[in-house]
């Protein structure tokens, strides 16, 4: 029987760092971190808000794609434009509960 526990334990051990992990992993990757990372190569960024909330914050966002309709692969110290698509948490609708007595 304490094999059993001891196993279960090294289970939901290894489950609780797995899923740490790819947290940080997801975080390091929002849409922000992106946005941010382009505007240093010095791009102008443009958002294109193609799913879910829009007054999301950034940080809960992912990038669906980047354009450049500027193929040219020059630099990009002449003010490029990029588009990036976004996908963020839908707005949820608020829940409650009543209870009330009627005569």
């Amino acid at each position: 029987m304490p094999s059993m526990l001891l196993r279960s334990v090294i289970v939901v051990a290894g489950l609780t760092v797995a899923l740490m992990a790819s947290t940080s992993v997801a975080e390091a990757d929002s849409a922000q971190a992106t946005i941010d990372d382009l505007q240093a190569q010095g791009y102008i960024v443009a958002i294109n808000w193609v799913d879910g909330n829009t007054g999301a914050p950034l940080g809960t966002c992912h990038v669906v794609a980047v354009h450049n309709p500027d193929d040219s692969g020059g630099d990009a110290t002449t003010a490029t434009t990029v588009y990036v698509d976004l996908a963020c948490p839908r707005q949820q609708a608020p829940v409650g509960i009543g209870v009330g007595i009627g005569f």
